[in-house]
């Protein structure tokens, strides 16, 4: 079960509450994020150790200690439906939830994916996603193990070190989300950068710009739209190159033994051109959510998984995805639920109503924005130093606004969501003084 050391105290520590791990690989610093269930002691912070709960009894290892050990290994029988990892996402109320993928599921997710993209043991490809998410686990590193072919792992996006690393490694594979490909043709070098050893170019998460895909064609570059999500897998639909040339917008078709449907809020198929939800069924669909009956329930029907999302056919079968049904904003290719955000904000007790939007941004995508109120005057930059240990820098929001009016309700007195947006707009436009307008 990874963990993404980036993340903060109130996320991880809701994660661990969860799973109820009875060991972990880490750091000392990076454990101290956790709860105290497990015995860290004393040492460099930066050293990697294994740590079991304070129940055990046993104290931490050094991890290079417990690599070179003479102990011997216990040989574990496996079955293809045992449990192998669990990764967790958040579900549109924010709780975390653990998707549960076997060993059958990953190998029939890596089957279909590696057939998708035509991997061999020759390919290499260029890890820059966390791998505490399946687009870094699942898409990138362990179809590359199971093939015998190569993962170049970075610690950290630097958007120089990824056009150096592609020329000096010979990189054949490489996705990433939108924001970082349109940063690449910005830096200096990118002119003279040589990429012709990228076969397989691929971006999901939010459309990307034609220009940007005309700029990397330019330098040989064909670059495909894909569509996934954690429940299955990673990624579900992946384009052949010709049909992403014709059709940069669509995700083209499901993953091999991937099947899809297009349903309408009735659950019918809809017709081409009609938007509905996407559902997707096979073997490489996660076997439900960890320790949570009543969740996994809800996400399936007749086998097929509701991704939440909305899609449409056309004529020829392939796919594009319209839109996204569920509250989530991407930024910088992380997936937040601004519930989650505002449970955080909620644990703070200045706080009297708080919700969190989506904004448009060059650089992310889309930035996390709080809109919070109280009758209690409220200092924005030492809330966001007690936002940053709760959330970590990722989902932290960019900007929190103060609204001396309470928030705006649905008629069931709930925070309206869809009126946060226009707040926003009426928090940020110039007043009447500072335009000069009378």
């Amino acid at each position: 079960m990874p963990l993404n050391a980036r993340f903060g105290s109130f996320e991880l520590r809701a994660i661990e509450a969860d799973a109820e791990c009875e060991a972990i690989i880490t750091s000392r610093e990076w454990g101290a994020n956790l709860s105290d269930r497990f015995i860290l002691g004393e040492g460099p912070a930066d050293r990697l150790i294994v740590a079991a709960t304070v129940a055990s009894g046993l104290p931490p290892v050094d991890l290079e200690d417990a690599f070179t050990s003479d102990l011997p290994l216990r040989p574990v029988a496996v079955a293809p439906d045992d449990l192998a990892a669990i990764f967790y996402t958040s579900g549109s109320t924010g709780m975390p939830k653990g998707t549960m993928q076997t060993h059958a599921t990953i190998l029939a997710y890596v089957f279909g994916y590696t057939a998708g993209f035509g991997f061999t043991s020759d390919d290499k490809t260029l890890v820059i996603a966390p791998l505490a998410f399946t687009g870094g686990c699942l898409s990138l590193l362990i179809p590359m193990m199971l093939i015998g072919a190569c993962a170049v792992i970075e610690k950290a996006l630097v958007p120089e070190r990824v056009l150096s690393l592609i020329e000096a490694e010979r990189i054949t594979f490489i996705t990433q989300v939108p924001a970082i490909w349109e940063r690449l043709p910005a830096l200096p070098g990118f002119a003279g950068a040589d990429l012709s050893s990228l076969r397989v170019a691929a971006t999901g998460g939010a459309p990307v710009p034609v220009s940007l895909l005309e700029t990397f064609r330019c330098k040989g570059v064909k670059i495909r739209q894909v569509y996934g999500c954690t429940e299955v897998g990673a990624m579900g639909c992946t384009p052949p190159v010709e049909l992403s040339m014709r059709k940069p917008w669509c995700v083209g078709f499901p993953q091999v033994m991937l099947k899809a449907r297009i349903v309408d809020g009735d659950g019918k198929d809809c017709p081409p051109g009609m938007v509905g939800e996407l559902w997707m069924k096979g073997p490489q669909v996660m076997t439900g959510y960890w320790r949570n009956e009543d969740a996994t329930k809800a996400a399936f029907e007749d086998g097929y998984f509701k991704t939440g999302d909305l899609a449409q056919w056309d004529e020829e079968g392939t796919i594009t995805i319209v839109d996204r049904l569920k509250n989530m904003i991407i930024s910088g290719g992380v997936n937040i639920y601004p519930a989650e955000v505002e449970r955080a904000l909620a644990s703070i007790g200045t706080i009297e109503e708080c919700g969190v939007v989506g904004v448009a941004d060059d650089k992310w995508g889309e930035r996390v924005v709080a809109i919070v109120h109280s009758r209690m005057a409220i200092d924005t930059e030492i809330l966001l130093t007690q936002m940053r240990p709760l959330l970590g820098p990722l989902k932290t929001p960019r900007e929190i606004l103060v609204s001396a009016n309470p928030l705006p309700k649905t008629v069931t007195n709930k925070i309206s969501r869809r009126d946060l947006g226009a707040l926003y707009q009426e928090l940020t436009s110039p007043s009447p003084a500072q335009t000069g307008v009378a």
